[in-house]
């Protein structure tokens, strides 16, 4: 037999009875509710993202920085065709200037009709990347690789942008390849040999760099050359060999600071201390480099 009105009103709690009205009340209002959220989140959640929108809260909350301020007081030529934008923006990019590039030249090259040739705009692309650093650098180093054999009157400084990617990503073994990459494309890149020869050192191959070196000095000279030869030397217990390649660096008008360092430690190892603090003390100003500073006070110190 079934339960009489009565009974089944005392079986039901009062809370069950509450949750079962706010449904029936609340159903096709929830149900509407959902369906707008729904519509509408892809625009919220792009309000919290949008750039333009954190930018503007920014300057609003702290004021705009000098790079928004620079940017801000660039004027672009209103007669100006994609080309010339693009001449303009490198130049930007020379000077460090890459919010005046991204805030007020890209925006106008999209507009431009006709557009930017492909080459000029992935170079472009490349060197805003390149500038902005951190995960744009991988797609920084593929449009240079792409850009590299096309034979672009700025072939060689590609291949600098190129290797600075590497330097700055610090993977040497893609460092590696892609010196070997530019010196088979551009037999007489100014730096590719040293970076190359940077780039073994920092491997574990410092006899390998060594060899390279010596056959890269065999056609041309230069500071850096000499200063990764030095290193290298050091690397595999040649001492004298490293302050005699050294000492012919820090003679040179582009030798730096790492030269003179390197030049210092080779004396020490060959037990020559008064001449390592000599060098040291007797870098240029112009070479003086923290980590010259700090060794140079470590031996001042183990002197007593």
């Amino acid at each position: 037999a079934g339960l009489s009105r009565e009974e089944i009103a005392d079986n039901i709690s009062a809370s069950r009875i509450a949750c079962w009205l706010a449904l029936r009340v609340t159903g096709a209002g929830g149900l509407l509710c959902v369906a707008a959220l729904l519509a509408a989140q892809p625009w919220l959640n792009w309000n919290i993202v949008d750039p333009r929108g954190l930018h503007a809260q920014t300057v609003a909350e702290f004021g705009a920085d000098s790079a928004d301020a620079d940017a801000l007081a660039y004027a672009v030529d209103p007669g100006a065709d994609a080309a010339a934008l693009a001449a303009a923006a490198m130049a930007l990019l020379d000077e460090g200037r890459i919010d005046a590039v991204e805030q007020m030249i890209l925006p106008r090259l999209s507009k431009l009709r006709p557009p930017l040739d492909r080459d000029r705009m992935e170079l472009l692309r490349g060197r805003v990347l390149l500038a902005r650093g951190g995960h744009g650098l991988e797609s920084a180093r593929i449009f240079f690789l792409r850009l590299l054999p096309r034979g672009l009157p700025e072939a060689d400084r590609i291949g600098d942008w190129l290797l600075e990617v590497g330097l700055q990503q610090q993977d040497w073994n893609t460092v590696e390849r892609d010196c070997q990459t530019i010196r088979r494309l551009l037999p007489h890149h100014p730096r590719a040999n040293e970076v190359l020869g940077r780039a073994l050192v920092k491997r574990g191959a410092p006899r390998q760099a060594a060899i390279h070196l010596q056959l890269a000095l065999n056609t041309q000279t230069n500071a850096a050359l000499l200063t990764v030869l030095g290193e290298a030397s050091l690397r595999i217990n040649e001492p004298k060999q490293a302050s005699a390649t050294l000492e012919e660096a820090v003679r040179l008008p582009d030798a730096t600071g790492e030269a003179h360092l390197l030049l210092a430690r080779a004396l020490l190892e060959q037990d020559e201390s008064d001449a390592a603090e000599r060098v040291l003390r007797e870098t240029p100003a112009a070479r003086v480099t923290p980590a010259l500073v700090l060794f140079h006070a470590n031996i001042l110190h183990a002197r007593g």
